[in-house]
């Protein structure tokens, strides 16, 4: 039974070290995503950046109207990459949360499970031993009561060996009576 407890929490300490694990990487993973679109977003923005300064320079004489719709562009594609990044923050976010319960919910099954089984296991060991507890009980027993009956029967064995040995001894110690015959 210790074996098994044993085993049992081994088994548990293995799905919280494989949660943990596995929340970890996802988490450095989040991080590393996180880390990289900011970087491509500042690569973006510092490209973006310099186009625009030579497209100001170029199209100066162009005017304002140029310059304006320009701005309202990039405004407008910033404010798209910035929707897009919390969309794909948020869907890992719910992701993780999915495989977060998902997990959970595998390890109470598979505790359920273990606890369900243990508890079979004790009801049938505990049958058997009581099954092997009465059996040696009721040999115990018969092999008393067949131990004191064999006594008996020496001991009976016993008295009448000894009176007769006693009587043969009285036979042979008394002096013979005058008109018998030796034997």
């Amino acid at each position: 039974m210790g074996r098994l407890g044993q085993r049992t929490e081994d088994v548990a300490e293995a799905l919280r070290n494989y949660i943990d694990t596995f929340d970890q990487r996802v988490t450095g993973r989040t991080g590393e995503i996180s880390g990289t679109l900011d970087q491509r977003l500042s690569q973006f923005e510092t490209v973006l950046g310099s186009r625009v300064s030579d497209l100001a320079t170029t199209l100066a004489e162009g005017g304002k109207n140029v310059l304006s719709a320009l701005d309202q562009r990039i405004g407008e594609v910033a404010g798209t990459i910035n929707s897009r990044g919390t969309e794909v923050a948020d869907a890992i976010g719910a992701k993780i949360g999915e495989i977060d319960q998902t997990l959970g919910h595998r390890a109470l099954e598979v505790a359920n499970n273990l606890d369900s089984r243990i508890g079979r296991f004790e009801e049938l060991l505990i049958g058997r031993v009581e099954t092997v507890t009465t059996q040696i009980e009721t040999r115990s027993k018969a092999a008393a009561d067949a131990l004191n009956a064999r006594l008996e029967q020496l001991s009976q064995a016993i008295k009448v060996n000894s009176a007769e040995a006693e009587r043969s001894r009285r036979t042979k110690s008394q002096p013979p009576s005058p008109g018998a015959r030796p034997k």
